[in-house]
């Protein structure tokens, strides 16, 4: 309960962050926020040989808020991904103001379920999937999650039901009727902790 993360760089390993998983619970997780993190190159050093690059996952959460993080250059792995959702339960979950850049396997992958209520994506940035990746990899019913006010970079895909599809699909199916195709730029778009450091 009530947990924080605040103003954090995690760099490298399988798994930035994860708020559920496991065995499975109704709600085990209230009052989670995430904010203001950086999780950069996730996956990049595979130290078990698993090839997961795995930002963030959010399973069984009450109330919960991610928002204003930065999911950066996870190019290794296919199954890759910035925030996975799919759990039996979610309820009051706002995702807003996330920059996702460079995500080889999915920036979103969300798996709605029929006890779902009240999430929201709203405001983020899909930006540079390299060639075949999915922005958004969604399955299930858009009853109970809202997508709102996303930009979109126009070199990407989404996934719906595992069918490709464009940016004007989504709008159709999604209801996302006010999303954007981005057109802005980074200063250093392509920046690591080592050149950084250089």
């Amino acid at each position: 309960k009530r947990l924080l993360f605040d103003n954090n760089f995690i760099y490298d390993g399988e798994i930035g962050i994860s708020a559920g998983g496991n065995t499975p619970g109704a709600y085990r997780y209230t009052d989670v926020t995430i904010r203001n993190n950086i999780f950069s190159e996730i996956g990049k050093s595979n130290n078990t040989n698993r090839n997961l690059s795995w930002a963030l996952d959010l399973s069984d959460n009450d109330r919960a808020l991610v928002e204003s993080n930065y999911f950066l250059h996870q190019p290794w792995n296919t199954n890759s991904y910035g925030i996975a959702i799919s759990s039996p339960t979610l309820r009051d979950v706002t995702i807003r103001t996330n920059t996702f850049y460079n995500i080889n396997g999915s920036a979103l992958v969300v798996s709605t379920r029929a006890a779902w209520s009240n999430v929201h994506v709203d405001g983020n940035r899909f930006v540079a999937p390299p060639s075949n990746a999915c922005m958004v990899d969604h399955t299930g019913s858009f009853s109970a999650l809202t997508y709102a006010n996303n930009q979109y970079s126009s070199s990407g895909a989404f996934c719906l039901e595992s069918q490709r599809k464009t940016l004007t699909d989504w709008r159709l199916a999604s209801s996302e009727t006010n999303a954007q195709q981005f057109t802005g730029a980074f200063v250093d778009p392509n920046r690591t902790l080592q050149t950084y450091a250089a």
